[in-house]
Order: C-alpha cells, then sequence, then structure tokens
C-alpha cells in the first residue's frame, strides 16, 4: 500500500499554466454552483465554463482567457483554453475549438480562493498535474485631468505586461488576424465602413491618425511617431473641442512624430518620416 501511494505522489507534477496567467488581474465568468476543490462530475459529457482569466496584452488593452472544461462521462474529459477580450461571453466559444487544449482528463477540480488559481488535472496512468497561479493587483489608472494625452491616460506608473506564449503569427488560429491586417475599417470621408475585429489581433492592435475623430486601425504593435510608422493622434478631446475635420495635407496638426521626424500624408492618414 505505502509502495502504491509512493508511486501515486512521484507521478504527481506542477505543470505550468499559460505563462501570461503571471500577469493576471482578476477571475470572472466563475462557474456559481462548482465549489473551490470539488471534483466536477456532473453533467456528464457537457461542456461547463469554469472560470476565465483577465489579463492586460501587449497594447495594455484588457484581454481574457475562458477556460472551459468538457466534464468525462462515456469519454475522458477535455480542458481547453480560449483567448478573447474581456467583454466576450465565454460561452459563445463552448463548441469552438480551442487555442490550446488538454485531453484525457479523468477527473478535475479547481479553486480560486484568495486570488489564487489552483487547478487539478488526474490524467490516464494515474498521473496528475497541477496549476497555481497568484494573481496580481488591478493597477489603478491615472484620473484624467486637462492637458493629459491618451499615453498618459493608458500607462499608469507600474505596468504589467503579458508575457507572450509563443505563438506563430503567419499562420494565425481561426477567426484570428495576422500583424499588418486592417481589423477597423474607416473610409477617407469618415464612414466607419464595417464593425471592428480588432479583439481577433493576436498582439493588440494601432491606429493610423487621419482628420477623422477615429482613424482606421490595423493588427499590430503600437509604435507611434517612430521612423516610417503611423504618426501619434494629439488625443480624441482635442479633435472634438475643434469642431472641425482635418485634411492630413491642409492641416496635420491633430497628430505628431518624434523628434525629426515630419508628417507625411499617404492620402488621408499621416505617416512619420
Amino acid at each position: 500500500m505505502m509502495l502504491i501511494l509512493s508511486l501515486l505522489i512521484s507521478m504527481t507534477t506542477i505543470a505550468s499554466a499559460p505563462r501570461h496567467w503571471n500577469s493576471a488581474l482578476e477571475i470572472v465568468d466563475r462557474h456559481e454552483f462548482y465549489l473551490d476543490g470539488e471534483a466536477i462530475v456532473k453533467p456528464k459529457d457537457a461542456w461547463q465554463v469554469l472560470f476565465s482569466v483577465v489579463y492586460p496584452d501587449g497594447q495594455l488593452n484588457l484581454q481574457k482567457d475562458c477556460v472551459l472544461f468538457r466534464v468525462p462521462g462515456a469519454t475522458t474529459g477535455e480542458l481547453k483554453i480560449k483567448k478573447t477580450d474581456k467583454n466576450h461571453d465565454c460561452e459563445d466559444f463552448l463548441f469552438i475549438p480551442g487555442d490550446q487544449t488538454w485531453v484525457g482528463i479523468k477527473a478535475l477540480d479547481f479553486s480560486t480562493k484568495n486570488k489564487i488559481i489552483v487547478l487539478n488535472q488526474t490524467l490516464e496512468k494515474y498521473q496528475s498535474e497541477t496549476w497555481k497561479v497568484s494573481l496580481h493587483d488591478e493597477v489603478e489608472r491615472p484620473k484624467p485631468t486637462m492637458y493629459m494625452s491618451s499615453a498618459d491616460y493608458k500607462a499608469p506608473k507600474i505596468i504589467l505586461l503579458a508575457a507572450s506564449d509563443k505563438l506563430d503569427l503567419t499562420t494565425p488560429a481561426q477567426g484570428m488576424l495576422k500583424n499588418g491586417q486592417i481589423c477597423h475599417e474607416v473610409s477617407d470621408d469618415c464612414h466607419l465602413s464595417k464593425t471592428s475585429q480588432c479583439q481577433n489581433c493576436p498582439e493588440g492592435w494601432y491606429e493610423v491618425p487621419t482628420g477623422c475623430p477615429i482613424g482606421p486601425k490595423y493588427c499590430g504593435i503600437q509604435q507611434c511617431g517612430k521612423k516610417n510608422q503611423p504618426a501619434c493622434r494629439r488625443g480624441i478631446k482635442y479633435q472634438r473641442d475643434s469642431e472641425k475635420k482635418y485634411e492630413c495635407r491642409g492641416d496635420n496638426s491633430f497628430a505628431y512624430c518624434s523628434a525629426g521626424l515630419k508628417i507625411q500624408c499617404e492620402g488621408a492618414q499621416a505617416f512619420c518620416r
């Protein structure tokens, strides 16, 4: 008996939860009926949302990982994680493939007490894995004041950036967009031609300023103001107060570049050269 117990203990491992959970701020969408540490045994063969983890991406936009589990029944259970924006309903992903998947789960329980995630999986052949992650306290943003730029408001004194998992951005997951691909189209006459899809950008998005209150957005890392990059906006309030539409080639004061660079217009879009 002691030999069997020793073998079971030796086969228990502390597994790695997604690395970006080390920057997580909040646990939301927690299943209201499952108790902390209680084995999940029903409803058998049904997908359930266990909880989701909110974290900031590289652009300080709040994203979340939906954690979903198919309860063991006729077959072993399956755990999957689906990445989305904070306001998306996790139940929309119950029957959609996850971005990460673990199969062959015979039993699972989890706990979210005191902002600590503990998830235990019992696998086939008596193996088991445990995830354990402590969440950070959410950083308070500064209160907006006069003359504060949008960059000041988005950047509190302490920023916890999510460590990026190894993503192949050349072949994005189903529904995801590539870096450089437009995710929110805005015509030169300021007409929003389609609904934003920027929540499907794997590394966030950036806006190319035009004379419109909202400019077109593209997937990728924000590097505004730098050479050969989009110019930086002076802020939505600045433009709204003027009550006019700017023309890039006539009055480009709605945007700015780093020292030594000048705004060049490509159509209505402002770039730094």
